[in-house]
């Protein structure tokens, strides 16, 4: 019995070490000063398998889910934060190290339905290149501007990102460019904070009518729009539910860098 005690104790102190460690680097990344973005930029590599939907060397197309939203970049070392989750081809994480990415030009939105989900579609513009591409992750796309000056300074908006653990359920708002025409706020309800899951953690649904009649509520390609509640960076769109477009998931913005 005593054995046991003692083999349940060293279980629950490691627990407790982990959730410590988890708390310490999720601190670490709040308070951070970021320029959010919310615009789509699209990445084109050889690693990238379209299958049908492959078209030519300047067309992203959301399908392959390499067309996504940056959310923002850290202002001290110009590091960006882009789409919220990897970038596959075959199912598997592509392996984009070096690739570069680039600011889109905008088509059109192909609305979202129930059980059907919509998409963004735009065109790479290669003149307007952002960066590298130096992580492909679970979690989201990192990289390095290479030249911020790409971005006209009313596409930029300066936020700190907000803890995890200071999330409530209730309004929030997401910022996304679905035009071209700069960054626009739109309503959301927060309705469960789930903090065990790797990267589904914030559980959305979109209650504004203007964004319900444009995209239907979610569509591929708005994945990395950025979360805002009580004027922090809370989180990242990415993951749509398809029975109701209107419910979607989010990362948390401490769990970006």
């Amino acid at each position: 019995m005593q054995k046991k005690l003692i083999v349940i104790f060293f279980l629950l102190m490691i627990s407790i070490l982990s959730l410590c460690n988890v708390m310490v680097k999720r601190n670490c990344a709040q308070g951070k000063k970021v320029l959010l973005v919310g615009s789509a930029i699209g990445v084109k590599h050889e690693n990238i398998i379209e299958g049908n939907d492959e078209k030519n060397s300047k067309t992203i197309n959301t399908s392959s889910q390499n067309i996504g939203i940056m959310t923002c970049i850290d202002e001290e070392n110009g590091q960006y934060f882009a789409f919220g989750h990897a970038i596959s081809s075959n199912n598997k994480i592509a392996d984009l190290k070096g690739t570069k990415c680039y600011k889109t030009n905008y088509i059109g939105i192909e609305k979202s339905s129930n059980y059907r989900i919509g998409k963004l579609m735009a065109v790479s513009n290669t003149d307007s290149e952002i960066g590298d591409i130096s992580k492909n992750t679970e979690k989201g796309v990192l990289g390095q501007v290479s030249d911020i000056s790409v971005f006209d300074e009313k596409e930029l908006e300066e936020y700190y990102i907000g803890s995890s653990y200071n999330i409530t359920v209730g309004p929030a708002k997401i910022y996304v460019d679905l035009d071209g025409n700069g960054l626009k706020d739109y309503d959301v309800i927060i309705e469960n904070v789930n903090y065990f899951d790797a990267t589904k953690n914030i559980h959305v649904k979109v209650v504004d009518n203007e964004l319900i009649s444009k995209t239907g509520g979610m569509v591929k390609g708005m994945s990395g729009s950025p979360i805002i509640q009580n004027g922090k960076l809370i989180g990242a769109i990415n993951c749509t539910s398809e029975k109701a477009p209107t419910e979607a998931y989010g990362i948390f913005a401490d769990k970006f860098f």
